[in-house]
């Protein structure tokens, strides 16, 4: 096992990544037409699909792009599948540019909306996935766990062309562990599915993994026309990772042959290739392998500078199958150079790392998955078989009493003549008191449906006027050019809204949460823009503490204007920023709601007073605020109380405070778009398949 492991070192074994069908240039010529011409429904989210799956293999970035299109018009119109099958092919595309942690959250969420939309065959796509990158990871029994879960949802379906991948992606897991004849039986199995259907992409795979078992065999003649018809398919799809995994592993069959210069040659190839690709994973293996050819030909300088750029990737990505590679590969340039001192080190760093990648539990364990999953096959056949010799039984004893039945049925066709007759008459007068009151039922759910339907028409046209009446993002954009608004109402209209006003030196931003949600609070987000407009226009701005007493007092007087005690609980709260560009100075202050101030590495936070806008408090608060030094490049967050507050997770319980501090400290770094897209992301994964419980508003603002 030792030996085949060392060589299988130095071979690339990429875990695959279904790409999407092949498809001619005018297909895509065809598919923009077509765009042009439908409306924005599913047929317009699965074409953005179809475009991005076409230039998936030759242009990822286009290809992401029409995803991330589909994808918005999925959450939109909320079309789980159009949603679930773009969240899996910007995985796809995060995965082929070795940013794996970025695929696995793409890919969780994708499986979440596919197998609830019920699409079980993009479903089962996506386990197999999520099992590559723990491959990739070294996580070998998670990696064979979500496989043989794909394999199973796969056949409880039928669907062959998701059992040939996954039989495949098993066979190499197998190579993984060093297990050669196991991994090339699977690869044959995979094969000879792929002909049966005809998948002549999906060829080029299956020979280069039976191409490379054999070469790690030693088997050299066996193993070079399998790589080299595996080249030539992936040459005729523009496939660039079939092209490298084929150039690498023909690199690996000449280098076992002892053809050191072919064996350089096609290892060159493949670097190259994933360079070009951006594929991080790939480049580092490719770099090592190329480090072991130059060792042969004793070019130890050049050895050492691919290695080390190895070493680099894999560290990178905190890859330990790169990492021990690169370990191997440093060794036993030391040792050819003599330098034993150094290649004992590196050998001894090689072997505790490759002990925890192939102890002999781990193979235990994944022998007792892949023995459960054909046990549980075995048993379910039996029962089937059980379950047919059962319905046999049945319909012999149905028989029987069919045909007792039908002499029976004979004696009593004369009795049922009559009462047939008789129920005739009666039914016939029923039926025509059923018509009269089928006819009066119609009429009243016309009614009923037609005023639902005002009613949400007046509800949606007043939610256009409620965005009508907050400043334009593109306005804001004129005063501050990194900002961003994350804003998901509960119902078509909001109790949420954003407040922004630049008056003289001052900027002013502000987050609002009133009362309720729905119609209610939209009333109340009217009357409270109206508010701050209204003080911010007639006063000039100093000190937001005065500005949010003021607001507090007018709030107050609009809801009570006789002015008499009232225990209605009817107000606002608020997290606000001033900046004032002179001064170099911000302020913050909030009701009930904090604001956050991020910069430096440090988290401020201005902490509010703990009342709101408009309660009833017999004029016993004030309204102060937090002053803090402008620092370029730092981040302030407003926030209403929607994302915190909101239920989800794996126990259903609240987001909280504390970790939506830690969320946005994680990402005050990053630019302000990826960040509105982490919190979208971060709140549907937490949300799953549940209800929004609030409105929720989020703003960043770069200052």
């Amino acid at each position: 096992m030792q030996k085949y492991f060392l060589i299988f070192l130095t071979v690339s074994i990429c875990l695959a990544i279904n790409p999407g069908a092949t498809a001619q240039n005018r297909m895509a010529d065809s598919l923009l037409a077509s765009l042009k011409i439908q409306k924005e429904d599913s047929g317009v989210i699965m074409t953005y699909i179809r475009l991005a799956r076409f230039f998936e293999n030759t242009d990822p970035e286009m290809s992401v792009g029409y995803a991330n299109k589909a994808l918005t018009i999925s959450r939109r119109t909320g079309f789980d599948r159009g949603t679930g099958l773009a969240l899996k092919i910007t995985g796809n595309y995060h995965y082929d540019k070795s940013d794996f942690d970025m695929a696995m959250r793409y890919y969780r969420v994708a499986f979440t909306y596919l197998s609830g939309s019920g699409d079980m065959v993009a479903a089962s796509g996506v386990l197999a996935n999520i099992g590559n990158v723990y491959g990739v990871k070294g996580e070998y029994e998670k990696c064979l766990e979500f496989f043989l879960k794909s394999l199973k949802m796969d056949e409880s379906i039928g669907n062959k062309k998701g059992i040939a991948g996954t039989t495949g992606n098993i066979g190499e897991l197998y190579v993984m562990k060093s297990n050669l004849d196991e991994g090339l039986s699977y690869h044959y199995r995979s094969l000879a599915l792929k002909k049966e259907m005809n998948i002549s992409r999906g060829l080029a795979r299956a020979y280069n993994n039976i191409g490379m078992v054999y070469s790690l065999k030693n088997v050299i003649d066996s193993a070079i026309p399998y790589l080299l018809q595996s080249l030539k398919i992936a040459e005729q799809y523009n496939d660039i990772q079939d092209m490298v995994n084929a150039y690498s592993n023909l690199s690996g069959a000449y280098m076992n042959a002892g053809n050191v210069d072919s064996a350089l040659y096609f290892g060159l190839k493949s670097a190259g290739i994933s360079v070009r690709a951006g594929n991080r994973y790939g480049e580092g293996l490719r770099y090592i392998e190329c480090a072991r050819m130059l060792t042969a030909k004793k070019r130890y300088d050049d050895a050492f500078e691919y290695a080390n750029k190895g070493l680099t990737i894999g560290r990178n990505l905190d890859s330990r199958f790169i990492i021990a590679t690169a370990y191997l590969q440093i060794s036993a340039i030391y040792a050819a150079i003599k330098s034993y001192d150094s290649a004992y080190y590196f050998s001894r760093s090689y072997y505790l790392l490759k002990d925890s990648l192939m102890n002999d539990e781990s193979s235990r364990q994944m022998a007792e998955m892949a023995t459960r999953f054909e046990t549980e096959k075995k048993q379910k056949e039996i029962e089937l078989q059980k379950e047919k010799l059962k319905r046999q039984q049945s319909d012999i004893t149905r028989q029987q009493l069919v045909s007792l039945g039908i002499s029976i049925g004979l004696m009593l066709s004369l009795l049922l003549a009559f009462f047939i007759f008789r129920g005739y008459k009666l039914k016939k007068a029923a039926n025509a008191l059923l018509e009269k009151k089928n006819e009066e039922i119609t009429q009243q759910k016309r009614v009923i449906e037609e005023k639902n339907t005002n009613i949400t028409d007046s509800i949606s046209y007043a939610s256009r006027i409620q965005q009508a009446i907050l400043v334009p993002e593109d306005l804001i954009r004129k005063t501050i050019k990194d900002f961003f608004i994350f804003s998901r109402p509960k119902d078509i209209v909001s109790g949420d809204f954003y407040f922004f006003d630049a008056v003289n030196e001052w900027i002013i931003f502000a987050a609002v949460d009133c009362t309720g949600h729905g119609v209610p609070g939209a009333l109340m987000s009217m009357i409270g823009n109206s508010l701050l407009n209204e003080i911010v226009s007639d006063a000039a701005v100093n000190d937001l503490g005065a500005l949010l007493n003021t607001l507090d007092m007018k709030l107050k007087k609009a809801l009570n204007p006789s002015g008499h005690q009232t225990t209605v609980k009817d107000g606002m709260d608020i997290s606000c920023m001033a900046l004032n560009h002179k001064t170099n100075k911000i302020q913050l202050t909030g009701a009930n709601n904090p604001a956050l101030y991020i910069f430096s590495g440090q988290c401020n936070e201005a902490e509010p007073v703990r009342c709101g806008i408009g309660d009833d408090t017999s004029g016993k608060k004030k309204f102060t605020f937090h002053e803090f030094p402008l620092v370029p490049g730092g981040m302030v967050y407003l926030f209403t109380d929607g994302f915190e507050d909101q239920f989800g997770g794996p126990k259903g319980k609240k987001f909280k405070s504390g970790k939506m501090k830690e969320l946005l400290v994680s990402v005050a770094g990053k630019p302000v778009s990826e960040q509105k897209a982490i919190l979208q992301q971060t709140f549907d994964e937490w949300i799953g398949t549940g209800e929004q419980t609030d409105d929720v508003t989020v703003i960043g603002i770069r200052v």
